[in-house]
Parts: structure tokens; sequence; C-alpha cells
């Protein structure tokens, strides 16, 4: 064939394509960055229970914080649903109450002492142990949920936390007990299964035989120590009655101690209106009116009624307030 007769190829389709992908500035390689994130956001929606218990174990252990402080502050910015709060709330609490068994054992498992470590795989590794070996989360989910967070914050030492927490995974809670316990004293045994340091312990112990109690209780009482705080709701006298709370039953009162002789006002007047002051004076009698509505009600010797206090306060030249004479009494009502 002549070569004026020769036309040339056509490209394929998808090299067309690609060369106008990348006449256009390279836009179809810009889409996959985005594409991974949509990806990874529902990953971190889910596992911002741990991220939170995390943060909180970091911070507990760097900056000495206090985990009933900084935990609910985080739960009420995230505005996360009750179920995703209570997980997150054991979390926290659960690695920090155990958290001398767990050092033990991350210790062992790691094959290097605790201080060692740094703060933040350290964190993940008692926060994953808690899921291991004292909650119903599946070992697998627990391992991979917590070396993500670890991933996502100190990438470097996800591999490290990684290997450890399959370590502890391979034995159960009370394998572990024994090995970590082997050899040690009884009241060291006893510090490292409750997480208690040894000397409460030798407290506890001598606490119970100062009232006369037998030292076979002091394992009640470690476990007691360790117990997760219930949730209850108490109605302040004053404010509310407690029939009007849900679950509530009428005439549900109290009775009277035996060792407390009873109350002798029968009912409460209404509290007192405050004075205006024009100085921030503490509204002391309101208080005491508070106290004794909640001593009559649980039965405790009433103490005695507060002495009447000057309506309103004079200005001084010479200081910043001069309580007036007690020509007009404030009346609290409990006197009568």
């Amino acid at each position: 064939m002549p070569a004026e007769e020769r036309r040339p190829r056509k490209q394929p389709a998808g090299n067309a394509a690609g060369n106008s992908r990348r006449k256009a500035g390279g836009a179809g390689r810009k889409s996959a960055p985005r594409r991974q994130q949509t990806e990874r956001e529902p990953r971190q929606a889910k596992n911002l229970p741990r991220r939170i218990a995390w943060e909180v174990l970091v911070d507990v252990e760097t900056k000495d914080s206090y985990a009933n402080l900084l935990l609910p502050a985080k739960l009420a910015r995230t505005h996360m649903e009750p179920q995703d709060a209570a997980f997150t709330t054991e979390l926290t609490y659960g690695a920090l109450r155990q958290q001398e068994f767990y050092d033990a054992i991350i210790a062992r498992a790691a094959n290097r002492p605790i201080d060692s470590i740094d703060a933040e795989p350290l964190a993940g590794m008692r926060l994953g142990a808690h899921q291991i070996l004292s909650m119903r989360v599946p070992d697998h989910a627990a391992l991979s949920e917590t070396v993500a967070v670890i991933k996502t914050n100190a990438p470097k030492t996800a591999g490290f936390v990684n290997a450890v927490l399959r370590r502890i995974s391979e034995v159960d809670r009370a394998e572990w007990l024994r090995r970590v316990t082997d050899g040690a004293t009884a009241v060291g045994e006893q510090a490292i299964e409750y997480s208690h340091p040894e000397w409460i312990v030798r407290a506890m112990t001598q606490a119970l035989k100062g009232h006369g109690r037998q030292a076979s209780e002091l394992q009640a009482l470690l476990e007691a120590d360790n117990a997760a705080a219930k949730v209850s709701v108490s109605a302040l006298p004053g404010l509310v009655d407690r029939s009007e709370l849900p679950g509530a039953r009428p005439n549900s009162l109290p009775s009277a101690s035996p060792s407390r002789p009873p109350c002798p006002r029968t009912s409460m007047p209404s509290p007192p209106a405050a004075p205006v002051c024009r100085t921030k004076a503490p509204h002391w009698w309101r208080w005491r009116w508070h106290r004794l509505r909640h001593r009559q009600a649980t039965g405790q010797t009433c103490a005695p009624a507060p002495a009447a206090r000057p309506q309103s306060w004079q200005r001084s030249p010479n200081s910043r307030a001069v309580p007036s004479t007690l020509s007009t009494p404030v009346s609290t009502g409990l006197n009568s």
C-alpha cells in the first residue's frame, strides 16, 4: 500500500480519556484522596468512644488530670448517644480502676518495665487490656479498633501496641492473674489482683481489726471498692418531692433511725424569701433550711435554729459594708 494512502491509527477510547485527564491537570488523580476520606469518616465516628477514652487516659498519665472532671466535659462536647456515652465511661473508669493489674500484665507481655513505655501506647494497651480481659467485647474487635486509634494518633507505635494486645489475648484473665502473682506475698497478690497499693491493703486490714471485724472480710472490701458506682436519683428536700420521681412510691420516706431521736418538728414551713441585699451576702439561711429539711427526712437530730440576721446593709465610708441594727430581724419561720 502506498505511503500516501496509509491512514493514522485511531487511539483507543481509554487512552483518549487518560490524555484528557492529564491535560486537565490531573483531575482524576485528585478524586482518590477525597474518596478515601469519605471511607474513613464512618470508622472514626464509630471509634469515637475509644478515642475519647484514650485521650482521657493520656491526660491522666501526662498531665495528672482528673478523669471525673475531664470525661464529662468531653462527653458533653461530642453529644454522643447514651449507649456510646456509657461505653466510653466504662472504658475510661474501668481501665483506671484496674490499672495496677493491667500494668503488671502489660509489663510481662511486652517484656519491659512500664516506666520505659510512652504514655500514648501505654494508654492504648490499658484500654485494649480492659476490653479483652474485663468486658464482653470480642477480642478481634477490641484489638483492631484500639490499634486503629493508635494509628491515627501515634502511628509509629501501632505495631508495638498490636503485638502486645495479641499476646494478652492469648490467655484468659485467670491465667494472667496466676502468672503476674507468682512468687508474690499475700499482700502483694491482693494489691495486684484488686489494683490497690500495698499500703492501702495493710491499712484496710488494720481498720477491719480496729472495728472488731474479721480479716477475711478484706476481699469483699476490696471488691466493693473496685465496683462501679450505681446511678441513683436524689430528691433534694425543699426542691422536689420524692413522690414526683419516676418509680417512687407514696409515703416511702425512711423511718427514723433507732439510734437517733426523731426530729421534734413534724412539719416544716415554706422556705423564707431571701432579703434584698446590696452586697453579695451569702443566703446561708436558705441553705440551713434545706439542711434541716433533709435531717427531718432521714431521721437525724435537728440542729438548733439559726439566729435572726439583719434585713438590710448600710455602707460606711470607712468600711465596705457594716450591718445595721437588729431592729428589723428576718423571720426565717424555723422557730415556729
